[in-house]
Formats: structure tokens, C-alpha cells, sequence
């Protein structure tokens, strides 16, 4: 099944009444990734990035597959969020910071390249 893949460049994702960027599927629809690059998401009253759907089957990819590099996430409700481990990943070269919730528990670090 085809996925659904969208980036988000050089962007301010501000305000929102409730996520900031949710990367969401269901059980038996298309995969979704996003990429956040270079971004500021600050001031919504959820979480500044959810990642939301079914896990992946065991040994196979997640759902939702949600990559942050270069960002900041500040001001939110939660700085991010997931619905299951592995669906949310980090470069380490984020600001994570000043937001309700902080906790980065279900992120899994990435290396640079």
C-alpha cells in the first residue's frame, strides 16, 4: 500500500487549538511519515507533534513514522507525543523546551550523517 509522505521546511506551526503537526493513520490504511526540518511549532494546546495510529507488526515498520531535525518545539502542551514507541525520531539537534510536558520518552534518537 502506498504511504503518504509529507515535509515540513522552514516553517512556523503556531496556535493551534489543538495539535500543532499530527502524523495520523488507522489499521488497514495507508503508512505515513513526515519529516520536520528547520522548524519552529509553538503555542498549541496539544502537542506541538503527535504521531498517532496502530504499531507496526513486530519487526516491521511503524505506522506512522514521524522524523524532527533542526526544530524547535516550545510553548506546547506536550513538546511531542505517540500513540505507540517507534514513531517518533530525533536527530538530537532539537530544542525541546517550555513546554507543559517535556517528556521525550518515546523518541528514538537518530544519527547525522
Amino acid at each position: 500500500m502506498a504511504g503518504v509522505n509529507v515535509t515540513v521546511l522552514d516553517s512556523l506551526v503556531v496556535g493551534s487549538t489543538k495539535d500543532g503537526i499530527l502524523a495520523q493513520t488507522s489499521a488497514g490504511k495507508a503508512p505515513v511519515s513526515v519529516f520536520i526540518d528547520h522548524s519552529v511549532v509553538s503555542g498549541n494546546f496539544g502537542s506541538g507533534v503527535k504521531a498517532d495510529g496502530p504499531a507496526g507488526l513486530a519487526g516491521g515498520p511503524p505506522s506512522v513514522n514521524v522524523r524532527i531535525s533542526d526544530s524547535t518545539i516550545t510553548l506546547n502542551g506536550a513538546g511531542v507525543s505517540a500513540s505507540a514507541s517507534e514513531m517518533l525520531h530525533s536527530f538530537k539537534n532539537n530544542r525541546l523546551i517550555g513546554n507543559t510536558n517535556d517528556d521525550t520518552s518515546l523518541v528514538t534518537p537518530l544519527s547525522l550523517q
